[in-house]
């Protein structure tokens, strides 16, 4: 009896880590889990020498949606961006939900011009990719910005901060692209 004591007990600790890194609405790790995997990333980085990227979205005028539309449907389309975004990255990087329409991507085994390639990608099939919500079309761009672990920072806030950074030039540049680095 103490042995499935035991073993139920377990499950539901581990059950319960698991949502609490979870993200409620997109089922995508959250900023917790965000700092718990930037932590195994930089680990590895350091142990192995392994290159990684930090990678900060915003869904470009996604106010519109929610004025447009509602709040719901603005939901809804949180969750496809999120579900989008979950099949078209590498099995290997963690993605997180940031916060409201922010999106965050750790790449591991990336140097910047391999995470632009893949991220500038996903960032085109999405603009291609219309989210169909009751016989509207309603077309989602996405701006990004990146940072290299080590060149821009070794902590996940100075690395947030330099992508984010590199974001609002992203957004200055006309929305629907990506910065890899600082414009001088």
């Amino acid at each position: 009896m103490a042995h499935v004591y035991e073993l139920n007990r377990e499950k539901n600790e581990q059950r319960l880590l698991e949502l609490a890194g979870t993200d409620k609405l997109t089922g995508l790790a959250n900023r917790l889990k965000l700092e718990d995997g930037f932590q195994h990333y930089s680990l590895l980085s350091k142990r192995h020498n392994i290159h990684f990227i930090v990678a900060l979205f915003d869904l470009d005028f996604f106010k519109n949606i929610n004025d447009q539309f509602g709040h719901d449907v603005g939901d809804k389309a949180l969750c496809y961006v999120a579900e989008f975004l979950k099949k078209n990255k590498r099995e290997s990087d963690l993605l997180a939900r940031f916060g409201g329409e922010e999106f965050s991507l750790l790449m591991t085994s990336s140097d910047v011009e391999k995470a632009y390639t893949h991220i500038n990608l996903m960032r085109e099939k999405l603009s291609q990719h219309p989210f169909i919500y009751h016989n509207h079309s309603i077309n989602i761009t996405m701006s990004g910005g990146l940072a290299t672990y080590g060149k821009d920072g070794t902590s996940l806030s100075s690395l947030m901060k330099k992508a984010d950074a590199r974001l609002y030039m992203a957004k200055e540049n006309g929305r629907n692209c990506i910065v890899t680095q600082d414009h001088k």
